[in-house]
């Protein structure tokens, strides 16, 4: 028999806000999906700079669907406790700190091409995103009230 399930975004607030790690996580999600617009890289060469951001395009997408996995299946973790969404959330936020850590920039033959804030934000909020998950893996979640 199919159970008639509501969404009430307050509920799944009030139990992301109880669990630390999730909330972790979720914060984390926000900050790669920041991140993906903000600038990457910075091009310096003959007196001219240039800024380019991932935007919605290649890497920036798979950025932006690996977030929201991270965020549907934690999400889907508080609602029917299944450890098999846990794994999912940690191998796709694993994911994204190995996608941020490959388009890491370097010297070019006309100029040099510098790390921007995009960057930054998103790897700090992958690496967020992945310790909030390995973190709610290692400690089950049974302090929040279903």
């Amino acid at each position: 028999m199919a159970e008639n399930y509501k969404f009430d975004f307050n509920k799944e607030l009030d139990k992301v806000k109880k669990d630390r790690n999730i909330l972790i996580s979720t914060c984390g999600a926000v900050a790669v999906i920041v991140g993906i617009f903000l600038p990457w890289y910075t091009f310096n060469a003959f007196k001219l700079s240039y800024s380019v951001s991932l935007g919605l395009n290649g890497a920036g997408i798979l950025l932006l669907v690996l977030a929201v996995v991270t965020i549907a299946a934690l999400l889907n973790v508080l609602n029917k406790d299944i450890k098999t969404m846990l794994l999912v959330a940690i191998v796709a936020s694993a994911l994204t700190v190995l996608v941020v850590l490959s388009k890491r920039s370097g010297s070019s033959l006309v100029g040099v091409a510098t790390t921007g804030l995009g960057y930054w934000v998103t790897l700090a909020g992958s690496v967020a995103m992945t310790a909030g998950a390995v973190l709610s893996k290692i400690k089950p979640i049974s302090t929040i009230e279903k």
